[in-house]
């Protein structure tokens, strides 16, 4: 690897799909070449190591973007509307399967919930199953929790596996994996379906393809949908919520 990154100077662009111990090391290695990088989840192992990604990203001035899918998604990105569009706020609580601590589910709980500028979170082991976190800002509840057994049994929250919902005095938006529409508290909230979509990709015109939006900030220089301070954040909630139990 080290060999390659120093010797193929006609490489501009790099995927690291290696085994989860070299995402964060290989990530640095390469945005240190100067190669621009996609990098497959988990993207970090610690909280340190994501700091160093970031850090990395920023003094080489590369394009960073961590697998996060479900930020291109059309039934994530609706429910993601949703929140944001005041649809459905004051949001309060917001739930997450955290089955697996790879950062997946959280990227757009962070997204939904406009906190992906906000580091100051509490956590609260709220039981066997369940992780509570608390914006210090506010009162808001973000649940993470294990769906018990299979990610695919059913859930009282939402169809489907790795997923998430947003609560309101308005009515609550769901979707996760697997599913053929978003879950909503009434059928007056999906006729907004196409119109929210539409107004997501237009606001940060952002495609509903990550892979398209990667190609495109590589050529633009704009940061990605999942940039490396969405990583950091969405991770560290993973690797708190592991401190925590």
């Amino acid at each position: 690897m080290r060999q390659l990154l120093a010797e193929r100077t006609d490489v501009d662009a790099v995927v690291i799909a290696t085994g989860d111990r070299w995402h964060a090391p290989a990530s640095i290695l390469a945005m240190r070449a100067g190669k621009d990088v996609y990098c497959e989840k988990p993207a970090c192992l610690t909280m340190a190591q994501g700091q160093a990604v970031m850090e990395t990203a920023n003094r080489y001035g590369r394009i960073y973007q961590t697998g996060a899918q479900r930020l291109s998604e059309p039934h994530h990105v609706f429910a993601i509307d949703m929140a944001q569009s005041g649809r459905l706020r004051p949001i309060h609580p917001v739930y997450a399967d955290c089955c697996w601590r790879d950062g997946v589910r959280h990227d757009w709980l962070l997204a939904g919930l406009d906190m992906t500028n906000v580091y100051a979170i509490e956590f609260e082991c709220a039981g066997p199953d369940a992780m509570m976190v608390t914006r210090l800002s506010d009162v808001l509840r973000l649940v993470l929790f294990r769906v018990a057994g299979s990610v695919w049994d059913p859930c009282e929250y939402w169809h489907g596996a790795c997923g998430e919902r947003f609560d309101g005095p308005e009515g609550w938006a769901a979707a996760a994996d697997g599913c053929s529409a978003p879950d909503v508290s009434s059928p007056v909230l999906m006729r907004e379906y196409t119109k929210g979509l539409a107004e997501y990709v237009a606001r940060p015109q952002w495609p509903l393809d990550r892979v398209p939006d990667f190609f495109d900030c590589v050529r633009s220089r704009r940061p990605t949908v999942a940039s490396p301070e969405v990583m950091v954040r969405s991770m560290n909630i993973c690797l708190a919520a592991d401190i925590c139990e």
